[in-house]
């Protein structure tokens, strides 16, 4: 009798977790893309040997052998044994979390790098945004953002927590910034009346549109982005939806970080998720109706939306908010498309992320870059698109790869992508932050002559 009652209650638990597990991913309590990424950052972290008899186990239990449980690992595009010599120099910033001397550098071809920095009387910075004509580079870290010089010396350095990508323009850099408020007290009057007026939780994540001055690092405007947010009409109504039960998860160290306890932020925590503004210019201005130039092209992860908003009024002028998911890095073309790495929208058999060509003269999607049999395309954080001449460059963070879509016709579907730097190290992923190109008539002779490119 014993024995039944153990062998049920054994039954039972595992059926108990079995439906846990259903429904979590079923319902998405939780982002998947959350668990897959943290399985990946363990992984990584695990050392060779142990990721690899790790996977094996659990491959061991897969229908599939090549699963999406295991694609981050195992499909990445493998390079041709040749050096790619570029027409200008390749800025290639790793997104590890720990500093490192050699995350960040200058390189000539896929193999060559030709400059880097020492960091050793700066900031220790993690991520590397922007390159000016001399070589100086901007660079930033959990609680500062500084520009360093050409020489690894310090120009200047503003104790500021900054995020993601922005744009310089006309000597201002414009970044997302970020502040930690407690909801529902410090929601904007119009947020309260909103569904997440019912938000409880500290130290949330608040985005704000960051203006600095190259010159001297120091912080010329900041707009609270959730306000503008609010006040729209349909955008306000979006804000906060989710499915999942979990939101009162961050707890404060005192020292102006945050960090998940559990299950990772709730969307409470992170309402907008601000990842890159665009500044519109002259040229762009025939696209968006009232539109000025200086106006702020966002891409909102949380609620999976391109916004325009202008620069002065701080209103609404324009979203755009289908067929992508939690996209990045929008841009606009001479042709007038905007080109947006769209990081969930693909074919999952050739990963889930995709290129996305909108037209904005006829107000309608244009077309689809996918992965395909020849080549594997998914980051499902991060991305980053570079428009050099038209031409479409893009850093697949997650896989640790830089690519450039060749194109003879306007249809991306028909274009092909080839593989210009990759970060792995064995099958080990180095996720990429940024990987831009520079033109070498950008620079100076000074610094030219110092990275030997004159």
């Amino acid at each position: 009798m014993h024995k039944f009652f153990y062998y049920f209650y054994l039954v039972s638990l595992l059926l108990l977790f079995y439906l846990i597990g259903f429904f979590t991913f079923k319902y998405e309590f939780f982002p998947k893309s959350w668990l897959d990424g943290s399985i990946n950052l363990f992984l990584k972290d695990s050392g060779e040997s142990n990721r690899k008899a790790i996977l094996s186990f659990f491959k061991k239990f897969s229908e599939n052998k090549n699963s999406e449980e295991f694609q981050f690992t195992i499909n990445r595009n493998i390079f041709k044994n040749e050096k790619i010599d570029y027409e200008g120099f390749l800025l290639i910033s790793l997104s590890l979390d720990q500093f490192n001397n050699d995350n960040i550098g200058l390189y000539k071809n896929n193999r060559e790098k030709v400059f880097s920095w020492s960091f050793d009387k700066t900031i220790k910075p993690k991520i590397a945004l922007h390159l000016d004509q001399n070589g100086n580079i901007l660079v930033y870290n959990d609680t500062h953002v500084s520009l360093i010089s050409n020489k690894s010396n310090e120009i200047w350095r503003s104790k500021k927590v900054i995020h993601h990508w922005g744009t310089v323009f006309e000597g201002k850099l414009f970044i997302p910034g970020r502040k930690y408020l407690n909801y529902p007290e410090d929601l904007d009057e119009k947020s309260k009346k909103l569904n997440i007026g019912k938000c409880k939780v500290k130290n949330a994540l608040a985005d704000t549109i960051l203006q600095m001055n190259m010159k001297n690092g120091t912080v010329e405007r900041e707009i609270d982005l959730l306000p503008i947010i609010s006040s729209h009409s349909e955008l306000g109504k979006k804000l906060g939806y989710s499915k999942k039960i979990f939101s009162k998860l961050k707890t404060d160290r005192g020292d102006g970080f945050f960090e998940s306890k559990f299950l990772g932020p709730s969307y409470c925590d992170d309402l907008t998720h601000l990842n890159d503004i665009k500044i519109l210019k002259k040229d762009d201005l025939k696209y968006f109706k009232n539109s000025k130039e200086g106006d702020f092209l966002l891409s909102l992860h949380a609620i999976d939306s391109i916004v325009l908003v202008d620069h002065e009024s701080l209103e609404v002028k324009w979203h755009l908010r289908k067929n992508f998911k939690r996209q990045h890095s929008p841009n606009i073309t001479n042709d007038g498309n905007l080109i947006i790495f769209d990081n969930k929208g693909g074919d999952k058999k050739y990963g889930k992320s995709r290129i996305v060509k909108f037209d904005l003269k006829n107000n309608k999607f244009h077309s689809f870059f996918d992965g395909n049999d020849s080549f594997f395309f998914e980051s499902l954080i991060r991305g980053r698109i570079q428009l050099v001449n038209n031409d479409i460059y893009v850093t697949s963070s997650q896989q640790g790869e830089v690519f450039k879509l060749n194109c003879d016709s306007e249809f991306l579907k028909e274009c092909s992508a080839s593989l210009l730097f990759s970060s792995f190290d064995g099958d080990k992923p180095n996720s990429i932050f940024v990987g831009d190109f520079y033109s070498t008539n950008y620079f100076t002779e000074e610094f030219l002559t110092k990275i030997g490119g004159k």
